[in-house]
């Protein structure tokens, strides 16, 4: 299995500790259908691994098409999502790990995918690695409505 990095990006929300940042993203995390536009419907189970790690296995419906996925908790500062195969979409991943800077809490989302092909029309992967990061801004902005309610 080859695994590569094919986009990164980090965003910063000021004015917030790590732990706050954090209890907003879990709760995110356990209800995608907040943050994933299209997402109609999100079945979320939970599940701790033989070292006390959290798990969540996630079935998300996009209209007829669903996608599943497992969250490892690590708190409070590193989060990866692990992506099944679909006839669709490759076997990838998502790590998002949190930082403090002062008063300000950066997020560095970094996608990886099993044995990447290059994109038949590179517009593709521009287009793929825009909504990577409307996706991650939504949530960033989701944390910072929340934590301010």
């Amino acid at each position: 299995m080859e695994k590569l990095k094919v986009f990164e990006h980090g965003l910063a929300i000021a004015g917030m500790t790590r732990e706050a940042v954090w209890k907003e993203l879990e709760l995110l995390l356990r209800h995608p259908q907040l943050v994933l536009a299209g997402c109609d419907e999100a079945r979320v189970s939970e599940a701790a691994g033989p070292d006390g790690t959290l798990w969540l296995s996630r079935t998300k419906r996009f209209g007829d098409v669903e996608v599943e996925d497992r969250v490892l908790l690590q708190a409070p500062d590193r989060v990866e999502i692990h992506v099944s195969e679909s006839e669709n979409w490759p076997r990838s991943w998502l790590t998002i790990l949190l930082a403090s800077e002062g008063d300000t809490v950066r997020l560095t989302f970094s996608y990886e995918q099993e044995n990447p092909r290059p994109m038949e029309n590179p517009a593709f992967e521009k287009l793929r690695n825009e909504a990577y990061r409307n996706k991650d801004e939504t949530l960033v902005q989701l944390i910072r409505q929340r934590a301010a309610s």
